[in-house]
């Protein structure tokens, strides 16, 4: 009985050993799932950012698309209109106009829709992202080496 005793019996310093090793898992762990935390926010948010910019891209460019349409095709009616008559040349103008400007007001606005909606999707990521390692108690230089964001950016995302 004696002999089987000793067997199960370990030193402290081996008993802390064990502990440790545990503890420093458990860290890496918990690391481990707020980094893929972080990176599945920063999806997210890009995504919708681009999302809400394609939309409000797509809404500007199209109402700039038909008010240079518009203007365009009265200006090109009118020519025609007196070459070929008044009436017939308002409405083929007018038509060919509004064509042109929309589609050209819709390439730029949702050009520029993307752009602007992307950059707003990475900027909501990054704010996230601030202040959830924040609220995990990560400090500003741990923040600054795990998202590559200078300390002045941090700041600024986590007074915002």
């Amino acid at each position: 009985m004696a002999a089987q005793e000793s067997l199960f019996k370990i030193s402290k310093d081996e008993s802390n050993w064990v502990l440790q090793t545990w503890l420093d898992k458990k860290a890496r762990d918990e690391l481990s799932m707020r980094n893929e935390a972080m990176r599945a926010g920063q999806a997210k948010g890009h995504a919708e950012g681009f999302e809400k910019g394609h939309a409000e891209g797509f809404e500007k460019g199209h109402a700039e698309g038909i008010s240079e349409g518009l203007e365009k095709g009265l200006a090109e009616g009118h020519e025609k209109g007196l070459a070929e008559g008044l009436a017939e040349g308002l409405a083929e103008g007018h038509e060919k106009g509004l064509a042109e400007g929309h589609e050209k007001g819709l390439a730029e606005g949702l050009e520029k829709g993307l752009a602007e909606g992307h950059e707003k999707g990475i900027q909501e990521s990054q704010k996230k992202t601030v202040c959830n390692a924040l609220k995990m108690g990560l400090s500003v230089q741990q923040i600054v080496e795990l998202t590559g964001l200078s300390e002045g950016q941090v700041k600024n995302l986590s007074e915002n």
